[in-house]
């Protein structure tokens, strides 16, 4: 069992946490300067990868974005 939060300002702007059992990592990107905390003996393998897969885009076709950006909803406050 884990726990994987993200807070997303921007691709240079952001905070991780991954909390486990066994493992506890903090990660701070602001623009140019990375900062990283991690207690725990290591990262479980599964836990790891679960974190890069929620994080790391699908990637798409230019085809396909261009259909999804045409049929795509304007949502506005």
């Amino acid at each position: 069992m884990g726990e994987i939060e993200v807070w997303w300002q921007s691709p240079t702007k952001w905070r991780r946490e991954v909390n486990s059992p066994e493992f506890r990592q903090i990660a701070i990107q602001n623009g140019d300067r990375h900062w990283e905390k991690n207690n725990g003996a290591y990262f479980p393998n599964w836990l790891q990868e679960l974190e890069q897969a929620i994080i790391r885009p699908v990637p798409l076709s230019m085809d396909v974005l261009a259909k999804r950006v045409k049929t795509g909803e304007v949502k506005q406050r």
